[in-house]
């Protein structure tokens, strides 16, 4: 049961990770730790979920976890943060969040890249997301290809009229890019025995079911994935 007041979506931030192409500002911190417009890309996020009022923010830690720990036990939100520890085996994507999925109660549940970066002064993506999943399968926020800053890609999915998505495949262009953000049914779980696996091999199973869609982002979104993106999603938070 939710608390009074709380949001019935619960979340999951995607921390574990090595943060290699941001070095050397990781060499000494996680990624989720590296400051655009002097605070960390993890305090910005919580920014947007301290509006959406979860019960329970899961934060998986692997890579250098102390300065992170360290931020979030002085945080605000504190008393909603678990930690899920995945410091003696990195699980990927899929493998931290099925290791999670105890805190969720069989409810779906937000899950969100540390260093998935939108606009501070935007309307909040979270809650957007919110009030249009219906209640199964896997909803995806997405930007257009084309807008998404500092994205050079070539695209991940289209989008058909009533948000269903499909992969770009072998084609070489896709309108839209995965900003990192989503909500998930646990049902999509079912089923998947590895321990190490991708998120990726939970969309598959959301595109046979017919069950994968998205939703295009009302707000800036920036690819933090280089040293040099973070200048520009500081100009554009100013």
């Amino acid at each position: 049961m939710t608390g009074p007041n709380k949001n019935p979506f619960n979340v999951m931030i995607l921390a574990a990770g090595l943060g290699q192409r941001m070095r050397p500002l990781t060499d000494e911190i996680p990624k989720p730790m590296v400051k655009v417009s002097g605070k960390p890309l993890i305090g910005h996020t919580l920014d947007f979920l301290a509006a959406l009022n979860p019960e329970k923010i899961v934060v998986n830690l692997h890579y250098k976890p102390g300065p992170l720990k360290d931020y979030l036990f002085r945080h605000p939100l504190a008393d909603r943060i678990i930690f899920s520890d995945e410091t003696k085996t990195l699980l990927d994507t899929g493998g931290g969040v099925k290791k999670a999925l105890k805190h969720f109660e069989d409810r779906p549940f937000i899950v969100t890249n540390s260093d998935a970066f939108f606009e501070p002064s935007s309307p909040n993506p979270y809650v957007a997301l919110t009030k249009t999943y219906q209640g199964e399968g896997a909803l995806l926020l997405v930007e257009e290809t084309q807008r998404a800053n500092g994205f050079e890609g070539p695209g991940d999915f289209f989008m058909s009229p009533d948000g269903l998505l499909s992969r770009r495949g072998e084609r070489p262009e896709a309108p839209y890019v995965f900003t990192g953000l989503q909500i998930l049914d646990p049902i999509l779980f079912e089923g998947v025995d590895d321990q190490v696996f991708s998120l990726n091999t939970i969309y598959d199973k959301a595109l046979q079911r017919g069950d994968l869609k998205g939703q295009i982002s009302s707000c800036p979104w920036f690819h933090i994935g280089t040293p040099g993106a973070i200048g520009e999603a500081g100009k554009g938070s100013l």
